[in-house]
Order: C-alpha cells, then sequence, then structure tokens
C-alpha cells in the first residue's frame, strides 16, 4: 500500500544525504495515520529549525510540522490553525 507523508530531507555540500539529520538525512512525518498528506514548501528559521507545510487529510487540509535542527520533531511547537468555512 502507498502512503505519502512529510518528507524533509538534508544534504551535504558534496551531495550525498547528511547523517546526522533524522534517519539517514531523512525525516518522515505521518500527519494522518495512513492517509495522503504531504509537503509542499519548507522554510528554514533563523535558528536553523525547518517548518514545513502542505496537506493532511485527517486536520482539515493543512499540514505543518516543525523539526529542530537534527530532524527531530519539534513538539513545543502548537500552532492554533483554524479551518475557512
Amino acid at each position: 500500500m502507498f502512503q505519502e507523508d512529510f518528507l524533509v530531507a538534508r544534504f551535504n555540500s558534496n551531495g550525498q544525504l547528511d547523517s546526522s539529520f533524522g534517519a539517514g538525512g531523512i525525516t518522515l512525518t505521518d500527519m494522518s495515520g495512513g492517509d495522503d498528506d504531504g509537503a509542499l514548501d519548507v522554510a528554514l528559521q533563523p535558528d536553523g529549525k525547518i517548518v514545513a507545510a502542505g496537506y493532511a487529510v485527517l486536520n482539515g487540509d493543512l499540514g505543518m510540522i516543525r523539526l529542530t535542527a537534527n530532524g527531530a520533531l519539534d513538539t513545543v511547537a502548537r500552532p492554533v490553525l483554524r479551518r475557512s468555512r
């Protein structure tokens, strides 16, 4: 079964995956328990944290995560998002 998840990868200057980031250079986040979701855009904050935004079926079509500089999910970030009606 094919699943879509938020995927963020970090590469070294030589083009190889950065093994100090996530698991072997990649972080996967399943936002909706197996339903389709995916990152469409990323932003790098000045403190090195990474914000990824896209879609997540479970929470009303908008998905957003923040990762620490080493690729771990930042559980301190708690944005309040409301679905427009």
